[in-house]
């Protein structure tokens, strides 16, 4: 019998233990989700620079409607236990879908949230990939002409994981403290 004969767990940052294919949200940490997105590079590693999940998140929250904001700066905390899959890959890995649904479910239950992500979300999210494409990817990006308006202004650099890690969590700060689930034990 190997180490890897049990189930489907990662351990993260914190050395807590997440459960893939039963999330449950007492697993979920916001600093361990910081910490790897921040670590992580948008669009599989192929932009200009370094341009982290976490910054890209703080970007959606500010993007989309006020009261969604923290569903904003969590829409791809999945990533930080299961990696970021660009969307063209992961659209036929049906196995990985079935893993990060629940696992995206339990960490909206961990904060407070309801398990459907908010479509403002989505349209933030949207128009931010086609902003940091058009901002931060080699020119011939634009091949792909996706049907999404993106954002007037430019993203002139990303950070490098630390910075990023800061405004992840300093915005996670902010949203929480007028967030109406301040119970919620962090």
């Amino acid at each position: 019998m190997t180490s890897y004969d049990h189930a489907p767990t990662i351990m993260t940052a914190s050395g807590r233990i997440v459960e893939f294919l039963d999330p449950q949200p007492d697993q979920i940490d916001v600093d361990d989700i910081a910490h790897a997105l921040a670590m992580q590079c948008r669009f599989g590693g192929h932009t200009r620079e370094f341009y982290s999940i976490a910054e890209h998140s703080v970007y959606v929250s500010l993007a989309c409607d006020k009261a969604d904001a923290l569903y904003g700066l969590l829409h791809d905390a999945s990533e930080a236990y299961l990696v970021d899959v660009p969307k063209p890959i992961k659209q036929r890995l049906p196995d990985y879908q079935a893993i990060e649904t629940p696992l995206q479910r339990a960490i909206y239950a961990r904060f407070g949230l309801s398990e459907e992500t908010p479509a403002s979300v989505k349209e933030a999210d949207r128009r931010a990939l086609v902003t940091e494409g058009r901002d931060l990817c080699a020119p011939e990006w634009e091949f792909y002409r996706l049907p999404w308006e993106p954002y007037p202004e430019k993203i002139s650099r990303g950070r490098p994981p630390w910075p990023a890690w800061w405004l992840f969590t300093r915005r996670f700060d902010e949203l929480m403290s007028d967030h109406p689930h301040e119970e919620c034990p962090l």
